[in-house]
């Protein structure tokens, strides 16, 4: 009988040894980050759909390695939670709800939250000064039927207890914690708006998918690019990140380096996973520590975002040194639910911190030619590039704008980050409108483009480079017909004498006083004495594009004044050296014969995107330009275009094509759209198949 005692004994020792040999989601954690942590994030007890807490059928989740209890609920559902965030100390969570508009907070060991007032919570960041902790939100949402939440401006106030400081006395006393508002000029999006540690910086959206870094003492902004859930390191070394479009990868930017220079840094190569989709990407309070969610696996198609699912768990990943990949990932849920929205908090005592970098917003600026437009005086619209400059600095901060012309019809961005007008045209009512509401009131203007023809032949009929739309009237129009440049006013045309137009040319037209000169490479072409142009109406909106032209804009500036020829000159000078430093693409052409195809998804399965690429893998028969020297290859091409699927999108398996192609990575345009990939083959480099199917849009420059 003993021996049967000292198995029994025997077994209970192997199997308590393998216990503690055995690493717990806590263990695992706490190794990862350093310190004690804490996790909170959100579990839908529905279908497992509602990625963007959306629905009352949630409840708020919360994890600490340090208190044995693991993943346990923090506030009881079913209601609608979004957003949570634990404050700087981590002994409590703030978040909001959607359904009443009003923002709470509870303790980590409390069992109710308080209400903190209307409103929708961003962030809660302390001031390192007097430890105040200053809670950033929103209160007015914008209903303008985006997938994703836009608001119309960023408040902040002291969150309660305030600690005791003669700083903190003397703040209250000026009344600092009453509601302060810190932007207005854009409406913004909710993820992520985070502060640097000092709290000169913060990410944020204005509004998606326009991404960027708001400098918090000038109130200046600078756009990055285009993307979503952006976030700004907690310390002040000035990473910042960008989501991109296929859900998979940050795109990491620095200060102090020019925005060219910008890497991705893989989030979806979770274990046990086969690079699916990924989601709520939010840095912690610790420089190297971030979470997502995923894998998104429901669905067709590599868009599976909307599916959910309960394979959706929360991750917590560590950044390497160099801030270029994911050192290691920890999978901290495990459950039958959907979770979403993870925040992380790290012991600050565990923090490494990378060195501050100082400066301003500027610091983060992307073109060599930084003094372009040269002249602020008068300037009412600016759209240097995708990346470029296109804000207007008005009086106050409450009166600059930024301008956004949106693409129609299968208009889209080329290499060069501008305007591609291939059958379709971009469009401004906001901006624009602004513009052509001074350019009434001074009954002057001058508009500045850089163009680029398409091909070396001339844009067949009329083409329209830019057009100022007045209640659907053309009231003033720049275009091309048969190699030259014309203007149409009242109904006019008129003729500018100019030389071959087959290269790109820098354009300037000024109006004042009944006079209109026309400026080409900085020399005046002609001179015409107009009849006074009327600018009034009740809708008015820029338009550039159309008329079914190949070719490309961009450097646009709109100024409510004339501007003299030497001011033009200087301008043609700076834009003509940044056309001179354009290089051809690389390309390489094959013969090849579609093996695997992605179907193209339902435009309303990628909202809010209304753009979206499908790849397909071909076997290549034949290297016909270039070097190629793989068996198949990776291409993906556009799929859908101003939310309508292109036609000859879907493809079939056995059809042999020629392509001509250029790497994927070399196109900078398309960093931050949709890109659905079913393919297994995934280590293959990517390329991207340029151009689209002829187009049957109506065309967007009305009649005059």
């Amino acid at each position: 009988m003993h021996r049967f005692y000292l198995l029994i004994l025997a077994l209970s020792l192997s199997a308590l040894t393998a216990s503690r040999g055995a690493t717990s989601p806590q263990q695992a954690l706490r190794e990862l980050t350093g310190g004690r942590t804490r996790v909170v994030w959100i579990q839908d007890l529905g279908d497992g759909s509602d990625y963007l807490a959306q629905r009352n059928q949630l409840r708020l989740m919360a994890f600490d390695t340090d208190d044995r209890q693991g993943e346990r609920v923090l506030v009881e559902g079913p209601r609608n939670i979004a957003k949570p965030m634990l404050t700087p100390d981590g002994n409590r969570v703030v978040f909001s709800d959607r359904q009443r508009r009003e923002m709470f907070m509870i303790g980590w060991n409390e069992s109710e939250p308080r209400s903190l007032g209307p409103g929708f919570a961003l962030h809660v960041w302390q001031d390192p000064e007097t430890s105040v902790n200053w809670l950033y939100y929103t209160k007015k949402p914008v209903d303008d039927g985006k997938v994703l939440q836009t608001h119309e401006a960023i408040y902040r106030r002291g969150l309660p207890p305030y600690p005791r400081s003669w700083k903190t006395a003397l703040q209250r006393l000026r009344g600092a914690f009453h509601e302060e508002r810190i932007w207005s000029q854009t409406h913004v999006s909710e993820d992520n708006f985070q502060l640097s540690a000092n709290g000169r910086y913060a990410s944020t959206v204005f509004p998606w998918p326009e991404a960027g870094i708001l400098d918090m003492e000038t109130g200046d902004w600078h756009r990055f690019g285009r993307g979503c859930w952006v976030s700004i390191a907690p310390d002040n070394s000035g990473y910042f990140w960008i989501f991109d479009g296929p859900h998979r990868n940050l795109i990491m930017h620095q200060a102090g380096r020019p925005v060219k220079e910008r890497w991705p840094v893989l989030v979806a190569g979770l274990p046990e996973t086969s690079d699916y989709e990924v989601y709520h990407p939010r840095w912690s309070n610790h420089p190297y520590i971030l979470a997502v969610t995923g894998p998104y696996k429901i669905g067709e198609g590599s868009h599976r975002l909307a599916g959910g699912g309960e394979e959706v768990e929360v991750h917590v990943g560590r950044l390497n040194p160099d801030y270029t990949g994911i050192e290691q990932w920890v999978k901290v849920t495990d459950n039958a639910y959907a979770n979403f929205y993870p925040d992380t908090w790290v012991d600050p005592s565990a923090h490494q911190t990378a060195p501050a970098v100082e400066g301003t917003a500027r610091d983060w600026s992307t073109s060599e030619d930084a003094a372009w437009p040269l002249s602020s005086e008068g300037l009412v619209y600016l759209w240097e590039n995708l990346d470029g400059q296109t804000e207007v600095h008005g009086r106050s901060r409450d009166e600059g704008y930024l301008c956004r012309p949106q693409p129609v019809g299968y208009a889209r961005y080329n290499r060069d980050l501008g305007m591609l007008l291939e059958q379709g045209a971009f469009l401004d009512s906001d901006a624009g409108a602004r513009a052509l509401e001074a350019i009434e009131q001074s009954g002057s203007f001058s508009i500045e483009l850089t163009v680029y023809p398409g091909s070396t032949e001339p844009p067949p009929g009329e083409a329209c480079l830019a057009a100022f739309d007045l209640d659907g009237q053309t009231a003033f129009l720049l275009g091309l017909r048969s190699g030259q440049l014309f203007f149409r006013v009242h109904g006019e045309d008129h003729t500018v004498p100019t030389p071959s137009l087959h290269r790109p040319f820098h354009l300037v037209a000024a109006y004042g006083s009944g006079r209109l000169t026309v400026y080409l490479d900085g020399e005046p072409q002609m001179t015409s004495l107009l009849k006074p142009v009327a600018f009034a109406g009740h809708q008015r909106r820029l338009i550039f594009g159309g008329r079914n032209w190949e070719g490309g804009i961009d450097g646009i500036a709109l100024y409510n004044r004339p501007l003299g020829p030497e001011l033009v000159m200087a301008k043609s000078t700076l834009r003509t050296r940044d056309m001179a430093g354009r290089l051809p693409p690389d390309q390489v052409s094959v013969r090849g014969r579609l093996i695997a195809t992605t179907a193209p998804p339902h435009p309303d399965d990628i909202a809010p995107y209304r753009r979206a690429l499908i790849s397909h893998e071909y076997e290549v028969l034949e290297v016909l330009q270039g070097v190629y020297e793989e068996p198949s290859i990776l291409v993906a091409s556009w799929a859908i275009l101003d939310a309508q699927v292109l036609e000859h999108a879907e493809r079939t398996p056995g059809e042999e094509r020629e392509l001509l192609l250029e790497r994927f990575d070399d196109r900078p345009e398309l960093e931050g759209e949709r890109l659905a990939m079913d393919t297994d083959n995934l280590l293959l480099d990517l390329y991207f198949e340029p151009g689209v199917p002829p187009s049957s849009a109506g065309d967007p420059v009305p009649e005059s």
